[in-house]
């Protein structure tokens, strides 16, 4: 019983000395697409002490938004994510002046009279 006390304790001794080691490092600042941050004493960073932490920059909802939305002149559009790979097929309502995006695919769609000027494409959906 002693010995595996000992044993407890001398692990978490371990893990103070590893997260001493990082806890300067620029890497584990940067905060996640999930939003993950930790305190620098926590001990889930001792798994970044042979190794940097790399968090990817390009989110895809980022990348989502900056495509062009699709502009229809129908009240109720559907995507169903083109081809045969595609996804179940979703009606959109776009009775609002504003985008509205596909839960699926997150393509953007906007009614032809809440478009901007420059955007008036008709599209085929």
């Amino acid at each position: 019983m002693i010995f595996t006390s000992f044993l407890k304790n001398s692990s978490k001794l371990r893990r103070l000395v590893n997260i001493s080691q990082i806890r300067l490092r620029s890497d584990l600042t940067e905060v996640t697409h999930t939003g993950q941050v930790w305190a620098n004493e926590d001990y889930r960073n001792v798994r970044f002490t042979n190794a940097r932490r790399w968090v990817n920059k390009n989110w895809g909802v980022k990348l989502a938004h900056q495509i062009e939305p699709i502009i229809a002149s129908e009240r109720v559009v559907y995507c169903d994510g083109d081809g045969p790979l595609g996804h179940p097929r979703q009606y959109i309502c776009l009775d609002k002046p504003a985008k509205h995006w596909c839960h699926y695919c997150l393509k953007s769609f906007i009614k032809a009279q809440y478009a901007d000027p420059g955007l008036r494409k008709e599209s085929k959906k």
